[in-house]
């Protein structure tokens, strides 16, 4: 504690618990020891990453980050939650994700700190003062985003199995015989 000028106690100055903005750029090691927490919803309209996997949101996407120390070691902690839509890989129609994601990530500048994190702990390198917040939740939206959009549906327009029955019959009527056949009827007769 400090004295003032007016004789009263003056302590330490310590960020709010959550801030109004995210910011765009931070000291990861300073806001660690800030201890500085964020919520709230992020529009997807920067991310450049999340727009080639994606084909709009459907709502903001709500989020959380929170620097601080755990045992012993810098950490972010972090939330996100939300829908996006992406292109069904069976008939390239849109489909609505949801994603929900809880994060760890342990601020490292070395490989063996990395080795010394806590398992459930992913590595963020911190190999200058510079962070961008919204690029740490763009990556881990697009880590919670399914590898092959798909509707759950499994008769979606594009399944194979739930095309007319008439057309895959004529498929099969129309598929030109083995070329190979003419080899194993070769075989046969030595």
């Amino acid at each position: 504690m400090q004295e003032t000028f007016d004789s009263m106690p003056l302590h330490d100055y310590h960020c709010a618990l959550m801030s109004a903005q995210l910011p765009v750029i931070v000291d990861p090691l300073f806001m660690v020891k800030r201890e500085f927490a964020w919520s709230g919803e992020l529009e997807t309209g920067g991310m450049e990453r999340l727009a080639t996997h994606v084909s709009g949101a459907a709502e903001p996407i709500s989020a959380t980050l929170e620097f601080g120390r755990e045992h012993g070691k810098a950490r972010i902690r972090g939330h996100v939650q939300g829908q996006v839509e992406m292109i069904c890989q069976r008939c390239m129609l849109p489909v609505t994700i949801s994603f929900d994601q809880s994060f760890c990530l342990g601020l490292v500048q070395s490989q063996a700190e990395e080795e010394r994190l806590p398992e459930d702990w992913e590595a963020c390198y911190i190999n200058d003062a510079e962070m961008y917040p919204v690029d740490v939740l763009e990556e881990e939206i697009l880590l919670a985003l399914p590898l092959v959009a798909r509707h759950e549906d499994v008769n979606c327009a594009g399944d194979p199995a739930q095309t007319d029955p008439e057309s895959e019959q004529a498929q099969e009527q129309e598929k030109r015989p083995n070329p190979f056949d003419v080899l194993a009827q070769l075989k046969q007769s030595r």
